[in-house]
């Protein structure tokens, strides 16, 4: 399988179904051997390039982190035995009972196994940061706001100082870019498009069932 995504082509994903098409065709007659695997983590990035066409950019954002997380942990957990099954190997805590990791973990646990780019690694945590901010939007929204109230009100006296309006307000527009107040359809579509990526790596990565006359 190739990369259906490159730095020249990136920018043609425009909607979320030209997205979902563009992984499915990379991923080709190898589907089924990954669905079994990380089967929920492909249905909730499904359900992210439809919330993208439908509108719903906050929406988008978080089921692409559910996807990193579902097909993180289902990588980690799942995999083809020599027999042609999967094996299923939940981690388990101190006391033997099953233990369910969290993003961070998991997400450390994956790292160790797929080499991603530099590029990924810093998409994933801002897949997770934003979708994080979508999940506690009121809490989160506020305390942006109440950062930006204080920075606005430490740069005040320096910007108000210059005569010209269009500059004033441009230094004032300037701080506010420094802080996320909502998610935009531009942002929306960076994670979408980079969640795609992350997920192609974990798909060509994962290790596939062995034809039965190589099995053990």
């Amino acid at each position: 399988m190739t990369d259906f995504v490159n730095p020249t082509s990136k920018t043609s994903l425009n909607t979320g179904q030209e997205t979902w098409n563009a992984l499915n065709d990379a991923l080709r007659d190898d589907l089924w051997k990954i669905y079994a695997i990380l089967g929920e983590a492909h249905h909730l990035f499904g359900q992210a390039t439809a919330s993208f066409d439908s509108g719903l950019f906050e929406g988008t954002v978080v089921l692409c982190r559910a996807s990193l997380e579902s097909a993180f942990f289902l990588y980690l957990a799942k995999k083809w035995d020599n027999e042609g099954f999967i094996a299923l190997e939940i981690p388990k805590a101190l006391d033997g009972e099953d233990r369910y990791p969290e993003f961070d973990e998991l997400s450390r646990g994956i790292r160790k196994k797929v080499k991603f780019t530099e590029t990924q690694i810093q998409a994933i945590s801002r897949i997770q940061k934003d979708g994080n901010f979508v999940a506690h939007f009121a809490s989160r929204r506020t305390l942006e706001l109440q950062k930006y109230s204080t920075a606005l009100m430490e740069a005040a006296e320096g910007i108000d100082k210059n005569p010209n309006k269009y500059e004033r307000l441009l230094a004032y527009n300037k701080i506010g870019e420094r802080f996320q107040f909502w998610i935009s359809r531009d942002k929306a579509l960076e994670n979408l498009r980079d969640t795609s990526t992350i997920l192609l790596t974990l798909f060509n990565s994962m290790p596939k069932p062995q034809p039965a006359s190589k099995r053990i």
